[in-house]
């Protein structure tokens, strides 16, 4: 007998993805996080399928959406045990949020310095200021990549 841990793979596998994630939603069920999880990429899987209905999304932009929520669905798999339980404990990042906080920390990084660097300057040569702007964002977002690295540890 397949487990449903394999089961959901399969599903993906053949591009079965409205099966993948109705199964997947019943396995959830005695996890309201990751039930809620569940149900926060069914409605993206919703809306991908409304728009190839209506015509309005190209088909590589479709494809690259549904990979997205192919991967989503494996990634949500990790919150359970070979039998298709929820493990204990067992959370969800949402990755959107943790790209939207290093977007603000780089975000701020780069203001911060900038201001520093420029308000002494009157009307300064714009190539170097962008080129100091630039390079304070690439220490923001290094920095970023760092502390993230350090987190998931």
């Amino acid at each position: 007998m397949i487990s449903p841990i394999q089961e959901i793979k399969s599903f993906v596998a053949e591009n079965r993805t409205s099966d993948a994630l109705s199964r997947l939603r019943e396995l959830s069920q005695s996890n309201k996080q990751v039930h809620d999880a569940v149900h926060i990429v069914l409605a993206e899987f919703n809306d991908l399928t409304s728009q190839r209905l209506k015509g309005t999304i190209d088909n590589s932009e479709a494809t690259r959406r549904l990979n997205i929520i192919h991967d989503k669905v494996l990634i949500a798999l990790g919150a359970f045990d070979g039998q298709g339980r929820v493990l204990r404990g067992a959370i969800l990042r949402n990755a959107k949020s943790s790209s939207s906080n290093a977007i603000i920390v780089l975000s701020l990084f780069s203001i911060f310095f900038a201001i520093i660097f420029f308000r002494d300057t009157e009307g300064g040569d714009v190539q170097v200021m962008s080129l100091i702007l630039g390079f304070c964002s690439f220490i923001g977002l290094l920095l970023v990549v760092i502390i993230s690295a350090f987190k998931s540890k």
